[in-house]
């Protein structure tokens, strides 16, 4: 399933990679929300398959295409390779669903733009040998995040699966904060710090002469936390520097009439 915006100038679609249910009830992934908050989420972003307390999530990736690249913002959840989550839903991997779908073959991705380094956004990073999956792209990854595993020990190992081969390839592009992947006056695409749910966690602010979207991974894992941003999610690493990202992010779209493209949502596009 895709959905395509036309920005003027650029052009974002939204393709769904999976779907499936989490592994926690709505109530223990998000302990703080009320009955009243799940009410106005639902009328928010409609659950397809509503179930009391389950919480179905969809597994987004986007493609944008402006100025002559293609950026991929983050890589799925279904892929087959070793970043996939145990938990997660599986399925052909993003590459095949990339040409099969949207005619994009690997080798045209220009830059791949990863939110953070978790397996439900990752796991199509590589291929099923462990090498890049896409050859002739550049893959952005904030500094913060690329540290905070490596110095997390054991438990950031897990990432040198992706981050040895990218750096041998020599496609690892670090990025220190904000970064202007294309720049206008034209069609502009910046990636930009939204640290939080992880401390290196980045967005893509796709702008175009019709319009602005901004891709915001992991900022936003369920409407209720666009309806109530300070609402606590059990797996955002720094809950007060998340509430605080919310909070900016909200104001900027605003400020900026720009639609959210949600990574988990049910709705790609969500108009706040």
């Amino acid at each position: 399933m895709t959905e395509r915006l036309g920005l003027g100038g650029a052009t974002i679609t939204a393709l769904l990679d999976a779907e499936g249910p989490f592994f926690l009830p709505l109530s223990e992934a998000f302990p703080d929300a009320d009955a009243d908050l799940l009410e106005g989420a639902d009328r928010l972003d409609p659950d397809p398959r509503p179930a009391p307390g389950r919480w179905w999530l969809a597994f987004r990736v986007h493609v944008v295409e402006v100025a002559g690249r293609v950026v991929l913002v983050d890589t799925g959840a279904a892929s087959d390779t070793p970043l996939h989550s145990a938990w997660a839903p599986s399925g052909p991997h993003l590459a095949d669903r990339l040409a099969d779908e949207l005619d994009v073959g690997a080798e045209q991705v220009t830059d791949v733009v990863l939110t953070h380094l978790h397996g439900d956004h990752a796991a199509g990073s590589i291929d099923h040998e462990g090498r890049p999956a896409f050859p002739a792209a550049t893959y952005h990854l904030q500094t913060r995040e690329i540290e905070a595993v490596r110095a997390a020990g054991e438990a950031g190992e897990h990432w040198r699966q992706l981050l040895d081969p990218l750096a041998a390839a020599d496609q690892l592009h670090a990025c220190e904060g904000a970064v202007a992947l294309a720049a206008g006056p034209g069609p502009a695409v910046e990636l930009r710090p939204t640290p939080g749910h992880t401390p290196g966690h980045q967005s893509v602010l796709v702008s175009g002469a019709q319009g602005r979207v901004l891709v915001a991974g992991d900022v936003f894992t369920h409407a209720l936390q666009v309806l109530e941003p300070a609402s606590r999610y059990v797996f955002d690493q720094d809950h007060d520097e998340a509430v605080r990202t919310r909070q900016e992010v909200l104001e900027s779209v605003r400020t900026l009439g720009a639609a959210l493209g949600t990574a988990h949502l049910h709705t790609s596009f969500v108009r706040v």
